[in-house]
């Protein structure tokens, strides 16, 4: 069991409400990846880019541990070990709104990066911890009053053009 695992399994236990409420359903890696895939071939083929073109912005809005950023990261088919350190710095944004899911998908993705690249430990600039159903709104405070660590990260976030959005966001059964 990994720590996305035992993340998802003492979250749904100790935390049910919150939970339920969220919609927190964690996605299987062989989805995830499939998903990746299917991303890269619509960008070749539709707009002759790559995951791994810088400019390319691709965002995890609803990250939970980071098994999209982390998984695109840890795959050389999909950005090539020339791309990835700009990509990384640069290109790659993930949000996540629960403080414990938004620590564990940091350390995954930079987990994931570290594998990859080996060297000296690097921070992953791109992982903000906010609302992205509400950031974009005009009457949102919650980044400026509640996150306000990450609040320069968020207006930066928010003036780029994201060309690709990655993963699943939250829902729950019965949610009309």
């Amino acid at each position: 069991m990994d720590i996305r695992d035992s993340y998802n399994e003492f979250f749904t236990k100790a935390f049910k409400d919150t939970a339920d409420s969220l919609g927190i359903v964690y996605t299987p890696v062989e989805v995830a990846d499939a998903q990746l895939h299917m991303v890269q071939r619509t960008l070749q083929t539709e707009f002759h880019q790559s995951l791994g073109t810088r400019g390319v912005h691709i965002l995890d809005g609803f990250a939970g541990t980071g098994t999209y950023i982390s998984r695109l990261i840890e795959d050389a088919t999909l950005i090539s070990d020339q791309d990835l350190p700009y990509k990384y710095e640069h290109d790659l944004h993930s949000n996540e709104i629960v403080p414990l899911a938004a620590t564990i998908m940091s350390v995954n993705i930079e987990q994931s990066y570290h594998k990859r690249m080996g060297g000296d430990y690097q921070p992953f600039p791109g992982a903000l911890l906010t609302d992205t159903f509400q950031m974009d709104e005009d009457a949102d405070t919650l980044d400026d009053t509640v996150f306000t660590e990450n609040t320069e990260r968020v207006k930066q976030q928010k003036a780029l053009q994201i060309k690709v959005i990655i993963g699943n966001p939250p829902y729950r059964a019965g949610d009309s």
